[in-house]
């Protein structure tokens, strides 16, 4: 895969590409890449790139920005791409003074797989006795029950825990995942768990809560606590708008008795 910040070329697909397109191309990408079947040393980094791109490309409010934003570059850019080329192939070099043109990877700061209790080792076994029930008996409802079930229990399970530089990666069966950006968590605290132990709610500021199980509670939360006083998310926005400075005050004029 080539080294890019363009999450079209990244994911592979036209820039006019549909939704399902790029969901479809996202996958492909996930099961060819993603490190619990890919061990080459570069899937992680690969692996992040992709879930950047689409992250960007699936929702439409950033993908409209990004389009509007790479427009506006681009007619900015065009003329002085010539010049550089020409400075980079005298020098050898890039030209000083220019930022790298090689994407920025988040690094992986800590991970954990879950806990297992009994019935997320019990449920898959259910389901498979359940599915083999039905074929046995030549019943298509009790085939699709435990068909129904194994599902369930593939994509609701948490297999991985994986915490980056700014987001959370919640892990499931293949390609499932969920992102929490670490600016949108609000509260982490460790919880006793209804069969023993201790889990984890994370408490998000626009509202929710989730609740993982890493094998050792206490370290993640003292990971994920240091890996959220690390991160300081620029407003842009707020920067961008200038200082209103007060308007200095009008001087009344008295009407003098003569």
């Amino acid at each position: 895969m080539q080294n890019s910040n363009d999450p079209y070329e990244i994911l592979q697909v036209d820039p006019s590409a549909e939704l399902e397109a790029i969901e479809s191309a996202y996958r492909r990408l996930v099961e060819k890449y993603h490190p619990d079947t890919n061990t080459e040393p570069e899937a992680v980094e690969i692996m992040t790139q992709v879930n950047q791109a689409f992250e960007v490309l699936s929702d439409p409010q950033k993908r409209a920005e990004y389009d509007h934003s790479y427009a506006g570059r681009s007619l900015a850019t065009d003329t002085s791409q010539s010049e550089m080329a020409e400075s980079t192939a005298e020098s050898g070099s890039e030209p000083a003074g220019l930022p790298s043109t090689q994407p920025r990877y988040l690094q992986l700061l800590h991970t954990d797989k879950p806990r297992s209790s009994i019935l997320q080792l019990f449920s898959p076994v259910l389901a498979a006795i359940i599915t083999v029930m039905g074929l046995n008996a030549g019943d298509p409802v009790t085939v699709i029950m435990g068909g129904g079930l194994l599902a369930y229990v593939w994509f609701t399970r948490h297999t991985k825990y994986e915490l980056f530089e700014d987001r959370l990666v919640i892990r499931y069966g293949n390609p499932r995942m969920r992102s929490v950006m670490l600016a949108d968590i609000g509260e982490v605290r460790l919880v006793n768990a209804p069969m023993g132990g201790q889990d984890l709610m994370v408490r998000k500021t626009g509202g929710g809560v989730l609740v993982i199980r890493p094998g050792n509670p206490e370290g993640f939360v003292g990971a994920l606590t240091e890996a959220r006083g690390a991160f300081h998310p620029v407003d842009l926005e707020t920067e961008a708008q200038p200082t209103e400075q007060p308007r200095p005050r009008a001087r009344r004029s008295r009407n003098r008795k003569g």
